[in-house]
């Protein structure tokens, strides 16, 4: 570039024309390590991308929008010291640093909450702002005003991201992203998943916090699960289900129910007991470190759907040697079928799965896997060997063992139909040993408003060829009773029942985590009665 095509530096720009470029027009994201705006407001570009046909269109869309630019050009080795010297005296290194320090307080406040999940929504005339704690959703205030909340939105998208999609705010789109980068984290943050879509009126963004210490869960295997919340048969049950040399163990639950915190507990201290093996996994995306563990996360470029790169991730895993292998969620037919090859081969996998009770779970893989040359797949499933344990886990608030209140004294804090349901579940009317979360609180340390954490309901069922074979003949509703008859099967509503006699957790936590507390009295009593009509019919 000769010198009498050298752009001359133009009038300082105001952040704020740069705050509403970014929701408009922003920057390409090539193009960012060789533009900087400095303190000043002197829009900085290197000779390299200056008269480039990505920078002059740019230029020429944000012309269309009544700001005219003329920036200073500079050599790479400039533009290096420019973002050096900005750096250096905690200047905001970028055009960007203002808003990517307000959605940083956003995420540092998230985090020193203990919030699993960050809401930030625009409306038509403010941005909400919400961090979900404990299970609950909390209003934060005051609210955003409306375009702040749009130019965090989009310095979000443009700035802060890492791998696909970088660099792109599409607000009329559906979009997945992920911070990595510590630098825009708080320090027990190892990264945040963002889902961002338009809804009525406006935009949706939500941050899911994974951070690097999952509640001090340490120990061995058996420690970890029972500071989760596993009961000791539990624990033992999972141990087993481990101890076996093959087969799929599937974790099921609704979303946020701690799947993926439980699965990597138990990879992680199988590693530290197993160092000769190799162990690898499949995540879409990897959210936690796993110590020993070769992880993959998931790289969708070059396939034609998220699928399709999942199950090719899968398929090489299943190929590099494993002796045991963790994918993060079986989520088709062709996963199924791969995740079912692999365990014929004589290894062990462990996985989740989105659904409502440990028998769903093999209702939905027939779901996934039913087609016209297979119209039995319940038949093909229910076999002896396929699945090694079937797992079903919700989290539900612990109460503060400080300051919970005795139920017997304060029945008349519980809902009528809470209180009702209680009653049948413990089949007297003495609350004893019950507790209820104490809306004040107290100074212990890990209480917020009388909630000590979440804790784990759960319900584990390590398979075994009679049960299965029962599945086959009789159909699942008939495994489960010879499973809570005959195994002594304890299902996540007798978890809940011997919690709540512990005085762990609160009766109307517990009820928005599974319903009513007697639901599966009922059903029982139900299905007893047909049985007893059946058998009053068959007899007359």
């Amino acid at each position: 570039m000769t010198a009498q095509e050298r752009i001359e530096p133009a009038a300082s720009i105001g952040l704020d024309d740069w705050q509403r470029l970014e929701a408009t027009a922003p920057l390409p994201a090539d193009l960012r390590e060789h533009v900087f705006l400095d303190a000043a407001g002197t829009l900085h570009v290197s000779d390299l991308k200056a008269s480039g046909a990505a920078f002059r269109g740019w230029l020429r869309r944000v012309a269309m929008l009544g700001i005219t630019l003329t920036p200073s050009t500079c050599t790479a080795a400039e533009m290096r010291s420019l973002r050096e010297t900005a750096r250096g005296h905690d200047s905001a290194a970028g055009i960007d640093s203002d808003m990517q320090k307000r959605v940083m307080q956003m995420l540092a406040k998230a985090a020193a909450d203990k919030a699993s999940d960050v809401h930030l929504t625009l409306m038509p005339d403010r941005g909400e702002l919400e961090y979900r704690i404990n299970g609950d959703l909390e209003r934060q205030v005051p609210p955003y005003e409306h375009d702040e909340a749009d130019r965090m939105m989009a310095t979000t998208m443009n700035s802060m991201i890492s791998g696909e999609g970088a660099g792109s705010n599409k607000p009329l789109e559906i979009q997945d992203a992920r911070i990595s980068n510590s630098k825009f984290l708080p320090p027990n943050v190892s990264s945040a998943r963002i889902i961002a879509g338009p809804i009525s009126g406006g935009r949706s963004m939500v941050f899911r916090l994974l951070y690097k210490d999952t509640d001090s869960f340490t120990g061995s295997f058996e420690e970890r699960f029972s500071k989760m919340g596993y009961s000791a048969q539990q624990v033992a049950d999972l141990r087993e289900i481990a101890e076996r040399p093959a087969g799929i163990l599937v974790l099921a639950g609704v979303t946020n129910s701690g799947k993926s915190t439980t699965l990597k507990h138990y990879f992680e201290t199988l590693k530290i007991e197993r160092p000769q093996e190799n162990m690898l996994s499949v995540e879409d995306p990897v959210e936690y470190h796993l110590e020993g563990i070769k992880q993959q996360s998931v790289n969708r470029h070059g396939y034609e759907s998220a699928n399709a790169a999942f199950n090719a991730h899968v398929r090489f895993a299943l190929r590099a040697d494993p002796d045991r292998a963790m994918i993060g969620e079986l989520r088709d037919r062709e996963t199924f079928n791969l995740a079912i090859t692999f365990t014929r081969t004589g290894h062990p996998i462990g996985t989740t799965l989105h659904a409502s009770r440990w028998y769903a779970i093999l209702e939905r893989a027939a779901d996934e896997i039913r087609s016209p040359e297979m119209a039995d797949p319940l038949n093909y499933l229910a076999q002896s060997d396929l699945f090694s344990g079937l797992a079903y886990q919700r989290l539900t608030k612990g109460v503060c063992p400080h300051c919970g209140l005795d139920a017997q004294a304060h029945k008349d804090r519980l809902p009528p139909s809470v209180l009702a349901a209680l009653v049948d579940l413990l089949g007297r009317d003495d609350l004893t040993g019950v507790r209820l979360i104490n809306p004040t609180g107290c100074d212990a340390p890990n209480c917020r408003g009388g909630v000590a954490g979440r804790t784990v309901l759960a319900e584990v069922v390590p398979t075994n060829p009679v049960l299965m074979q029962v599945i086959r003949d009789s159909g699942v509703a008939a495994g489960t009773r010879y499973w809570r008859e005959q195994m002594g099967g304890k299902s996540i509503y007798d978890h809940a029942r011997e919690k709540l006699l512990d005085g762990a957790i609160d009766p109307v936590s517990a009820t928005d985590a599974l319903g009513p507390l007697n639901s599966e009295l009922i059903n029982e009593r139900r299905w007893q009665a047909f049985v007893d009509q059946g058998n009053a019919k068959a007899g007359s």
